[in-house]
């Protein structure tokens, strides 16, 4: 039976509709082959992943993402022996204009964090900018990306590092939702850290903790205020709290924030 024009022109534009939704469900959702499993031969998988990076093509940018993250999980050593290869490579899809391949780059840096550790000392400012920087993304598929990976910093990475990467970073951002993100991960340091170990004295943590939370607690954003609310409440019974205080914040906020610290305590 001849199927009339019409017909043919309607069920041409559906079937071309669901190539698009195809399309852009692969998008969204990339490359979804497990990561989980130590690879056989991890040297030439690394390999094959910084080749694959150099690629256009995005379908193989997520594969080699996905091929670091397997190497980072379960051949740590021999990732950090190319760190600098490959947080270069991984950094600059972060920045990827298509989001399915930036979501895909900062999953495998929070992978990265989990498997390597302090290893990823070597360039923390910069991963952390780039993560804060998508914690800002109008598109909450990045920035949901972003904060999971700075999660995985503030869990992983020595917690003075991560505590001044976060604070040089995201502290004083002009971006309301960048500070809120990086007040959240501070918090999580404290928690992970404890009270002690903020208010020990320690070269680059008390110093720039102190003044950091104070930023937070006052902050002009709701969500950062709230924040630094919470820090100072963590710290708030620690004897050491209010001397530090006195030392680090500076005469003119100081008496707002002790105010606001009998309110919340």
């Amino acid at each position: 039976m001849t199927k009339l024009p019409e017909v043919q022109a309607g069920q041409n534009m559906v079937t071309q509709s669901v190539g698009c939704i195809r399309h852009a469900v692969i998008e969204a959702q990339p490359n979804q082959r497990t990561h989980n499993k130590r690879l056989p031969k991890p040297r030439a998988a690394m390999c094959e992943a910084l080749e694959l990076l150099k690629r256009n093509d995005w379908e193989k940018k997520i594969t080699g993402l996905q091929l670091i993250r397997s190497v980072s999980t379960h051949h740590p050593d021999i990732a950090a022996a190319r760190i600098q290869e490959m947080h270069a490579a991984v950094i600059n899809e972060v920045k990827n204009l298509r989001s399915a391949v930036s979501r895909a780059a900062m999953v495998c840096l929070g992978d990265m964090f989990e498997g390597l550790q302090d290893k990823m000392l070597y360039g923390l400012t910069t991963s952390v900018r780039s993560l804060l920087q998508k914690s800002g993304d109008s598109n909450n598929f990045l920035r949901d990306a972003a904060e999971e990976a700075l999660s995985s910093m503030a869990l992983n990475i020595h917690p003075g590092r991560a505590l001044a990467a976060l604070i040089d970073g995201g502290i004083s951002h002009l971006n309301p939702a960048i500070r809120s993100c990086a007040a959240k991960q501070l918090y999580n340091i404290f928690l992970r850290s404890g009270a002690d170990y903020i208010l020990g004295g320690g070269q680059g943590v008390t110093d720039r903790a102190i003044p950091a939370i104070a930023r937070c607690a006052q902050d002009g954003c709701p969500e950062a205020r709230i924040q630094g609310r919470k820090m100072l409440q963590l710290l708030g019974d620690h004897p050491k709290l209010m001397p530090m205080l006195t030392k680090y914040v500076t005469p003119k906020n100081l008496p707002g924030l002790k105010k606001l610290l009998h309110t919340i305590l």
